[in-house]
């Protein structure tokens, strides 16, 4: 595996073919993605038991 210091540097020298401009600016960072509303545990309807 490559280190990210590694692939900037290419980046930089132009030794990789690609625009400056998509590269990530520093302080965004993903947001988590939204699961309020949604419930993870138990088991669905359709495996439960038949009584």
């Amino acid at each position: 595996m490559v280190a990210f210091k590694t692939i900037y540097n290419w980046l930089y020298a132009g030794l990789i073919d690609l625009d400056l401009s998509v590269l990530r600016h520093k302080g965004k960072t993903r947001q988590p993605k939204e699961t309020l509303g949604r419930f993870r545990l138990g088991t669905p309807i359709s495996q439960r038991k038949q009584i």
